[in-house]
């Protein structure tokens, strides 16, 4: 059923708009009057960046305030926090920052828990699943222990060592640590940014090598690359964090419920701003429920028993033609896949039902290929 917290539904509506409108402004200001200047924290991320520039769009045009936004990495922002340099940040790892979590909030109270941001993260390592498919003892540590396996993944940079490709230094990642206490014979390689991550990766896909590196979940990459997780060790959230502050992280990283993090003072000085900061969350059916309504089917899944859980029979045979076939379309644009192919989109559907599906269509693919099958020759020429 939809959220009665209507805020939730909007901001990931929100979210849709900025991620497939194309370049999202690195700074949003705006707002008058005597309400002072929020600091967001954007970490060097694309989906922290977004959804900051989100909050942003939603403290300068609903409640006035003037925005910053200040880039920073996930390990600096605490200081800026707690010294009064920022106000928030809206997407913090938890099992990266155990020890910080536990000094800035729970021991000096300088950075406030703002409370979860919605969404389940997981870090792990990956391989390409056609690297499985012919090796499938690679698909875990134990493969990749073996003694010709690292010989595999060897690159320029790293001689008779595997290359472990990682993210950019200012993220947190013990995967040198797991490495060396797996006694693997890989050398951890740090890219620039995530884009250069997926550029490493890609080249190697394209021609269909080994590489192993290290990437997250929820991620659109799922979407456009067949990849299988890597199996390590498993350990607690408490084990995890034992072995972090000891040096000896040697097991997967554990799931994260991803959370944000305020400056202590930004509800006396702005209450409504970190009352939506507060409220600030969404999951993945919010991103399903918002693209659904915006295919004008958001009441007809208010009014199911189980909202977007109802069953509806093998292949959609409960529901009408129009409602399968936005329903289909809905899946294509939520998975973020580069190119889209809408088959007669608007077949079944009445004008108004096929206008709001070609809104939807143009506004979620605005940065991706669109591919339109129609007969009707005025779409198409939109």
């Amino acid at each position: 059923m939809l959220r009665s917290l209507r805020i939730v539904v909007w901001v990931v509506g929100l979210l849709f708009v900025a991620g497939c409108a194309g370049s999202v402004p690195a700074a949003v200001e705006g707002g008058g009057g005597e309400k002072p200047l929020i600091r967001l924290i954007a970490n060097t991320w694309p989906a922290s960046e977004l959804n900051v520039n989100v909050a942003a769009i939603l403290l300068r045009d609903q409640l006035g305030y003037p925005v910053e936004i200040i880039d920073l990495d996930e390990q600096a922002q605490w200081d800026a926090l707690a010294a009064g340099d920022a106000d928030a940040s809206l997407e913090v790892w938890p099992s990266g920052h155990g020890e910080r979590m536990a000094q800035y909030i729970d021991e000096q109270k300088v950075v406030e828990n703002g409370g979860e941001l919605g969404v389940v993260g997981k870090i792990a390592w990956y391989i390409p699943q056609y690297v499985v498919d012919a090796n499938p003892a690679l698909a875990s540590w134990e493969g990749l222990a073996a003694a010709e396996a690292a010989g595999q993944f060897v690159t320029a940079e790293t001689g008779e060592k595997g290359t472990f490709f990682a993210g950019p230094l200012g993220w947190t990642q013990y995967d040198q640590q797991i490495i060396d206490n797996l006694g693997l014979n890989f050398q951890v390689i740090n890219t620039a940014s995530e884009e250069a991550l997926l550029a490493q990766m890609d080249s190697k896909y394209q021609r269909q090598e080994p590489v192993l590196f290290y990437f997250y979940t929820p991620h659109a990459v799922f979407t456009r690359y067949d990849l299988a997780e890597v199996t390590l060790p498993t350990c607690t959230q408490e084990e995890h964090a034992a072995k972090v502050t000891d040096g000896a992280v040697d097991c997967a990283y554990p799931d994260d419920r991803l959370i944000k993090i305020f400056n202590p003072k930004l509800q006396q000085s702005a209450p409504d701003a970190y009352a939506l900061l507060k409220k600030f969350n969404y999951t993945t059916d919010d991103q399903i429920e918002a693209i659904l309504t915006d295919l004008g089917l958001g009441d007809w899944i208010a009014g199911l028993p189980e909202g977007i859980g109802t069953r509806v029979g093998r292949f959609g045979r409960s529901v009408s033609g129009g409602q399968r076939q936005r329903i289909a379309i809905a899946r294509g644009l939520v998975a973020r896949a580069p190119v889209v192919i809408a088959d007669e989109p608007t077949e079944h559907l009445d004008p108004d039902n096929a206008a709001l599906v070609m809104s939807a269509l143009r506004r979620h693919c605005a940065d991706r290929v669109l591919v339109l099958i129609t007969h009707h020759r005025a779409e198409a020429e939109r």
